[in-house]
């Protein structure tokens, strides 16, 4: 729908309708969207399919296809910020969710950034206290801060086959500190360039000194009895964690994953 190039001498008030006409043009096709994203909605309800509303891979996708089509001077960034409001308010069309995030301004902004304007935030205390309210079951996602200042990851809930799982990591693009992370109660869902997020307790620090080629420290956290917890990140969507432990001789845990955040500073 692109429209026709003005003439250079084309005088102010054309210009304006012509921005008008594009204005009306965006509008119907974001109501034209709102009718199908509903319609989804009612589709996904009736195959029993409740867990599959919140899709953080799939909107990862969406943005990666934003952001390698998009040209012109108007900041990606900008664009990106623009769908990322779109998809949030399209996915509330589905699922009316909220989101606890810790009292942290830093995480608080980060999720209002990432999932808009229209979607209820509430605080919690601690990011364990948020990590339960997801537990809890219901509509809910939870924000939480940098893993290295608060060993929230380490909760006992992550270990349970059906507890909460560590889904996204934000920003999902733009400069990447501050960060923080969005638990939900399912499975993440694969982008096609993800990370997966591992919890490996009781480690002795000369473990810690040779971890696999392929696996990164993200937190670290030192115990009572002197061994150290580490939260790593393996490449790819679904580590082997039984090959993880036979590499370093220790129990893992996957606990979520997320798609790799997005590099606009790359061509």
């Amino acid at each position: 729908m692109t429209e026709p190039k003005l003439q250079s001498n084309a005088s102010l008030a054309d210009l304006r309708r012509a921005i008008d006409k594009i204005d009306a043009q965006i509008h119907d096709l974001l109501m034209a969207r709102a009718e199908i994203v509903e319609t989804l909605g009612q589709r996904k309800r009736q195959a029993g399919s409740d867990g599959a509303f919140f899709r953080p891979g799939r909107e990862a996708q969406i943005l990666r296809q934003v952001a390698a089509r998009h040209h012109g001077s108007l900041p990606a960034e900008a664009v990106l910020s623009l769908w990322r409001t779109m998809v949030s308010a399209y996915l509330r069309l589905q699922w009316p969710f909220k989101v606890i995030a810790v009292e942290d301004m830093e995480v608080r902004d980060l999720a209002r950034r990432h999932f808009g304007a229209a979607t209820p935030i509430t605080t919690a205390a601690a990011a364990n206290d948020a990590i339960a309210a997801v537990a809890d079951g219901g509509a809910v996602l939870a924000a939480v801060g940098d893993p290295g200042q608060d060993a929230w990851w380490l909760n006992p809930l992550f270990r349970s086959p059906a507890g909460p799982r560590i889904v996204a990591r934000l920003p999902v693009f733009g400069p990447p500190s501050p960060t923080a992370f969005v638990i939900a109660k399912d499975m993440p869902d694969a982008s096609g360039d993800d990370l997966t997020l591992l919890v490996i307790p009781g480690l002795a620090k000369e473990a810690v000194a040779r971890l696999p080629l392929d696996l990164s420290s993200l937190a670290t956290y030192k115990a009572p009895d002197g061994t150290t917890a580490l939260l790593a990140t393996a490449p790819g969507f679904g580590c082997d964690a039984a090959a993880v432990e036979r590499a370093l001789n220790a129990k893992v845990y996957v606990v979520g994953g997320h798609a790799r955040p997005l590099d606009l500073s790359r061509p």
